[in-house]
């Protein structure tokens, strides 16, 4: 149908992403429940009334805002913001309505390499 052979791999990918095996995530099941725990924690020593605005590296931020549907510091699924940019970031935020939580990674986790 189209002369692009970009076509046909689009539409080989999109079927392949329906295969978990085929699509891969570097945390496990387990491993994504013990962010669940460790979010709760956090969640119940954060300040009343207040947003909470997480950070946290990539892998990571994509559970909590698509698993547990938080509030990250999210910059797309290929950028990584320095820490630095996150700490600018919540300096322009109002600090009566908006908390800023590092989320630090669990013991044990493996390391994350971004896609490339």
């Amino acid at each position: 149908i189209s002369p692009s052979h970009n076509y046909a791999n689009n539409i080989h990918s999109f079927l392949q992403s329906f295969k978990e095996r085929e699509v891969g995530f570097n945390l496990s099941k387990d491993q994504i429940k013990t962010i669940g725990i460790v979010l709760e924690q956090y969640k119940s020593q954060a300040q009343e009334n207040k947003e909470i605005l997480y950070y946290a590296r990539p892998d990571i931020a994509t559970v909590l805002k698509f698993i547990y549907r938080e509030n990250v510091y999210w910059r797309g699924r290929r950028n990584n913001p320095p820490l630095e940019k996150f700490k600018k970031y919540m300096l322009t935020l109002d600090p009566k309505q908006t908390q800023g939580i590092i989320f630090k990674t669990p013991e044990g986790f493996p390391d994350y390499t971004p896609y490339h």
